[in-house]
């Protein structure tokens, strides 16, 4: 498997990766692919936790999630294997872990017991609902906060009940938030010479999804709905149908707004004084998405079968495309951020 090279930007970092399923893993390999010395504690099959959703071990899932990693089995219920642990955190900077706190209490890897090995450890706990509350000892998982969190409630199409987003977005965002919370406690360290107990949980991450309909709930009062394709506030955005596809469009802005009016050929539109950036009400969005729409299909159907077709527009536009399509465009840069050069970071 491919191991970064020496000089990466987390290179003499040891990170201790005890975490399982999605999230975790996550948050390690952030410090895994920029260069960090990554161990992997594995419990034996016989455990029941191996593999946990993830698939064989040669697998495209776990190959993503525990790249550039060491690997050891390790029974930390065993006899012996506390002894084991502290000598792996004496000389580690990071561990990380998303057991139940009562689970890590009892394995002696809870934040009081490895700061009493290592001062300068920092653990990153990663939980369903937190450490603390009355919901502590209850397991997570993407679908469940996603549901809990409003994520469902907002997705979808208006009165087709609550629908789940696509991707495992709440245990990833979960993993990034964790990984941010422990480059925020190193940076910290090197002030304080002392390490940090980083807490991250996938209800606080499905929360904090939610951004603006939930800062318009707690400042408006304003519930937010589903709205399928369309931006909640911001027309016209949407997935428009044309004769051989869909085309993703986003006009945000005044100048884009009057340059997609102009290309359709509905310059009225723009001098609409109800029009989208005027704020159009509620009952008229239906009407001014469907002469949007109307005129996309009728422009673009000049282009059937031409992929560059969505850049008449002159506005953000791009044609809806399968995962395969995408990443065959892109290749590597479709992945995570990476380090070329020194002082060089390529998103």
């Amino acid at each position: 498997m491919f191991r970064p090279t020496p000089g990466g930007a987390f290179d003499g970092l040891r990170v201790i990766d005890l975490a399982q399923v999605r999230s975790g893993p996550t948050c390690v390999k952030q410090f895994a692919d920029f260069g960090a010395d990554v161990i992997r504690i594995e419990p034996p099959p016989s455990s029941g936790r191996t593999e946990m959703m993830t698939g064989a071990r040669d697998g495209g899932d776990m190959l993503n999630l525990h790249r550039n990693k060491r690997l050891i089995t390790l029974d930390l219920k065993a006899p012996g294997a506390r002894e084991v642990m502290r000598r792996l955190v004496r000389s580690a900077d990071v561990v990380v872990e998303n057991y139940r706190p009562d689970v890590k209490e009892r394995l002696g890897i809870d934040y009081a017991s490895l700061a009493a090995i290592n001062p300068r450890i920092i653990l990153a706990s990663i939980s369903g609902f937190g450490q603390d509350g009355p919901y502590r000892e209850r397991p997570g998982f993407d679908q469940i906060a996603q549901g809990m969190s409003g994520m469902m409630a907002v997705t979808g199409f208006p009165g087709e009940g609550p629908m789940r987003v696509g991707a495992a977005v709440i245990d990833v965002a979960t993993g990034l938030y964790a990984a941010l919370g422990v480059m925020t406690a190193l940076h910290e360290r090197t002030r304080s010479g002392r390490g940090q107990w980083v807490q991250s949980s996938l209800l606080q991450s499905g929360l904090g999804l939610m951004d603006f309909q939930a800062a318009r709930y707690l400042v408006d009062g304003e519930v937010p709905k589903q709205v399928g394709n369309d931006h909640p506030t911001a027309m016209p955005t949407s997935a428009y149908a044309t004769t051989d596809g869909h085309v993703n469009l986003g006009a945000g802005g005044e100048a884009m707004w009057h340059t997609l009016c102009k290309v359709i050929d509905r310059p009225e539109l723009a001098m609409d004084p109800h029009g989208p950036i005027a704020g159009t009400a509620s009952a008229l969005m239906g009407t001014l998405q469907f002469m949007v729409g109307a005129g996309v299909m009728a422009l673009l159907g000049q282009f059937a079968g031409n992929s560059a077709r969505p850049m008449v527009l002159g506005v953000a536009a791009c044609a809806l495309a399968a995962l395969l399509t995408t990443w065959a465009t892109l290749g590597r840069h479709a992945d995570t951020a990476s380090v070329e050069t020194p002082g060089k970071i390529v998103a």
